[in-house]
């Protein structure tokens, strides 16, 4: 996705952008073909093991869109491990697209802030994820966190680049109220549901819920926006007969393990947590801080209180919901958390950028940052170091939790 025409940008800045972009999707090729080659456990390997049996079956997953997707390149593959080629290849373009459209986001809104930063920025988020404190972590790293930073999930790193552009058009929407605007949403909204509806689940109250707070009435943009809901319902209403009622793999229909949906508040948190305090902490540190230095600034902006509102509906359906039967501790109502923290965190990278690097803002012009700063950039390398470490961990430990 390319970047927005009316700027220019030294050429320089250019080959910033190319370099992080290429370097990035590298790592995630990289990263898919040894948790692929090395049979890390995980769920790319666990997809395609899905895929082979419903194609014995002359069927296709659902949602549809990433099985789809593999299916159809696997043909063109050159070796006998065409299936998992195939998952690399649509892996890898999903890295290539969630870089190229948060840099397009940061771009847009940053706009006294040059496109290196933005570019190196950018890189940096992608690996975003809570405060390690290395040697002195537990076993887990990953589940009873909360973290923007994933690699072992097919459909939601798939998913994730399109749920970054949705709130992109989300937020121009808000500020122009176009109807196209409004039916390129619903046409991404259908495409995230076809490959993994997570995010929608938040999306479908935030979104409404928003433009109600900046309007302070009913008005013709509510409504519109709730009858966008209507047919993205009826298709996750189709998908859940599906998943749940005529799935063609025995196992899933087998007695007593016939899946549903029920509620028990805090369960998988609760069952997983090594330290409550600790999660929290570790996961929330940099938002904590940034939202305490700057909570004015940020209750303007209607990009935070999407992003804010998309996170709290997230953790809400996290902490409230489960699957019941066999998958009850798969897990499967935290993938909206992920999502939603990553568009929440790409909109704290864009404040952190104008406070600290735009042209027009205080520090850039006195050419010093101040003391508050300084520490609010600290911290975020903190957290990205900890994401570093957690994909070195999957790399030499084999191990995603």
């Amino acid at each position: 996705m390319g970047l927005e025409k009316q700027r220019s940008h030294p050429t320089g800045g250019r080959y910033y952008f190319l370099f992080f972009l290429i370097l990035y999707t590298s790592i995630c090729a990289s990263v898919a073909a040894y948790m692929m080659y090395y049979h890390v456990p995980s769920d790319l390997n666990a997809h395609i093991q899905i895929l082979l049996r419903f194609i014995e079956t002359d069927a296709i997953p659902t949602p549809p869109i990433y099985y789809g997707l593999v299916y159809l390149l696997h043909f063109i593959m050159p070796y006998k491990e065409g299936f998992a080629l195939a998952a690399v290849v649509v892996l890898t373009g999903a890295g290539f697209l969630k870089y190229g459209v948060s840099c397009r986001y940061l771009y847009t809104y940053c706009p006294g802030v040059g496109l290196r930063r933005v570019s190196l920025f950018a890189f940096l988020l992608m690996f975003f994820a809570p405060i390690t404190l290395f040697c002195y972590e537990g076993d887990l790293w990953y589940l009873a966190k909360f973290t923007p930073l994933i690699w072992h999930n097919s459909t939601t790193l798939l998913s994730l680049p399109f749920c970054v552009f949705l709130f992109y058009s989300a937020v121009k929407y808000i500020e122009n109220r176009s109807d196209s605007v409004l039916w390129k949403i619903l046409l991404i909204s259908v495409i995230i549901v076809l490959i993994k509806p997570s995010f929608i689940f938040s999306f479908l109250p935030a979104f409404p819920l928003t433009l109600l707070l900046l309007d302070k009435r009913w008005s013709a943009d509510f409504f519109k926006v709730m009858a966008l809901g209507v047919p993205l319902v009826a298709i996750i209403i189709v998908e859940k007969i599906l998943i749940y009622n005529t799935n063609p793999i025995l196992v899933h229909l087998e007695d007593g393990l016939v899946g549903g949906i029920g509620i028990k508040p805090f369960f998988l948190w609760l069952q997983y947590s090594e330290s409550l305090g600790w999660d929290i902490i570790s996961s929330f540190m940099f938002p904590f801080v940034f939202v305490v230095a700057y909570w004015k600034r940020l209750l303007q902006d209607p990009h935070i209180i999407l992003s804010s509102l998309l996170v709290l509906f997230g953790l809400v359906i996290y902490f409230a919901l489960v699957e019941t039967g066999s998958r009850l501790m798969d897990g499967n109502f935290f993938w909206q958390v992920i999502l939603t923290l990553f568009v929440a965190y790409l909109v704290l990278v864009k404040h952190l950028l104008n406070i600290c690097f735009a042209s027009h803002s205080i520090d850039f012009s006195k050419k010093g940052l101040s003391l508050k700063n300084v520490f609010l950039l600290g911290l975020f390398f903190v957290h990205v170091v900890g994401g570093i470490a957690y994909t070195l961990r999957i790399v030499t430990l084999h191990n995603i939790y």
